[in-house]
C-alpha cells in the first residue's frame, strides 16, 4: 500500500507539471505568455516546470516567451497544413520565432531547412510587417519548415521569444498586438 501511495504521488506531481506551465498566464489573441515564470515571483509549479525542462532562467526584463498552438480561428496547428503569419512582433532588442512539437522536441527537417526566423534575418514589407509562411514545402521569402514526413499530421507549437523587451511588465502585455496566424490549406 505504501508503494502504491508513493508512486501515485510521483505520478500526480508529474501530471501537474505536464498539464501547466504555471499560473498567471496572459493571452493575446492565440498567443500565451507567462511573464512571472522566470522570476522570483513564480509559483511552485512554474519553478518545477522550468527545472523539469532544464531551461535557463531569464529575468523578466531579459526575456519573454509567447506560445501559440492554434490559428486565429482556434483550430489546433497540424503539420500537414500551411499557415501564414502576418503582423508585427512586439518591441524587443532581439526576437526568435521557431516551431516545435508540442512536447518541446525539435521538428525533424531536411538539412539546411529553416528551423527559426529572427530579428536579423526576417524580411519585412514596406509597412514593417512580417509575412511568414509555415509549410512542409519550401516557399520564397520568410519561410519556416514544418515536419515534412507525410505520416506526421500531429500538431506543433509556435514559440516567439522576445529578448530585452520593454513590454515584460504585466500591464503592457494586455495591450499588445501580436502577429495573426491564418490557415491557408491542408494536404
Amino acid at each position: 500500500m505504501l508503494a502504491l501511495t508513493f508512486f501515485g504521488g510521483i505520478y500526480s506531481a508529474q501530471w501537474a507539471l505536464d498539464a501547466t506551465r504555471g499560473f498567471g498566464g496572459l493571452q493575446v489573441n492565440n498567443w500565451v505568455a507567462y511573464p512571472r515564470i522566470q522570476t522570483e515571483e513564480a509559483d511552485a509549479y512554474a519553478r518545477a516546470h522550468r527545472a523539469n525542462d532544464g531551461k535557463i532562467l531569464l529575468g523578466r526584463a531579459e526575456g519573454l516567451v509567447f506560445r501559440a498552438v492554434a490559428d486565429n480561428e482556434g483550430r489546433p496547428f497540424q503539420s500537414n497544413c500551411d499557415y501564414h503569419l502576418k503582423g508585427r512582433v512586439p518591441p524587443a532588442l532581439f526576437w526568435t520565432l521557431r516551431t516545435l512539437h508540442p512536447d518541446n522536441e525539435p521538428i525533424v527537417r531536411p538539412s539546411g531547412w529553416p528551423s527559426a526566423i529572427n530579428a536579423r534575418n526576417a524580411l519585412r514589407d514596406d509597412f514593417g510587417n512580417l509575412n511568414i509562411e509555415l509549410s512542409r514545402v519550401a516557399k520564397s521569402g520568410n519561410w519556416l519548415s514544418l515536419d515534412n514526413r507525410p505520416e506526421r499530421k500531429e500538431g506543433f507549437e509556435l514559440q516567439l521569444t522576445l529578448i530585452d523587451t520593454p513590454i515584460s511588465n504585466v500591464s503592457g502585455i494586455r495591450e499588445l498586438q501580436m502577429p495573426v496566424i491564418t490557415r491557408v490549406g491542408c494536404a
